[in-house]
């Protein structure tokens, strides 16, 4: 691949539909696997509780895996969970999110780092104003707010904790969203 070519979105539109995971990162094509089964399930138990609390009630969009957020040409980033309040739905399209959501989550089971270090970076530069680290091997949840430009920890949740938006009026019991999913 081509390390000296900066990508768009006009690049990223005329991909194939594969199943994979292409996003771009201040003009980089990243490309991720797809998400494990325990990213999944963990992703799924906390998108039902924003759907319930905050489109069940018309309070925000709420989305989850593969929907683009566009915040330029040269960064458009798929977050695990986008939530856009009603009174911002302007910057919602059939493509995508047109610029920066209220709040993301990343579950960091595929690559933690690019979550934690590189689209840190990127949504705060953005002014996303709320961002989740979920990660599913600790079993742990990070809330950030963006203050002045970056983000500050507000709470660290885990076992017998329960996780709160700084935003929204959502919470996540970490047990249950890490509950074990035999069938």
């Amino acid at each position: 691949m081509d390390t000296t070519r900066i990508w768009t979105y006009d690049d990223l539109a005329r991909l194939p539909d594969d199943g994979k995971r292409y996003e771009i990162l201040d003009g980089d094509l990243v490309v991720s696997p797809s998400p494990t089964r325990t990213h999944e399930v963990v992703l799924l138990r906390i998108a039902y509780e924003f759907q319930r609390k905050l489109r069940g009630r018309k309070i925000a969009h709420v989305f989850f895996s593969r929907f683009d957020t566009i915040l330029s040409s040269q960064r458009v980033v798929v977050p695990d969970l986008t939530v856009v309040r009603r009174e911002r739905q302007e910057i919602v399209k059939e493509r995508g999110v047109e610029g920066p959501p209220d709040l993301v989550i990343e579950v960091t089971s595929t690559r933690p780092s690019l979550d934690r270090v590189r689209k840190f970076k990127i949504y705060a530069k953005a002014g996303i104003t709320e961002y989740w680290l979920v990660d599913p091997i600790g079993k742990t949840i990070e809330v950030y707010v963006l203050d002045d430009g970056d983000y500050h920890l507000i709470g660290y949740y885990g076992n017998g904790e329960v996780a709160r938006s700084a935003m929204f009026d959502v919470s996540i019991a970490i047990d249950a969203a890490f509950a074990d999913f035999k069938l």
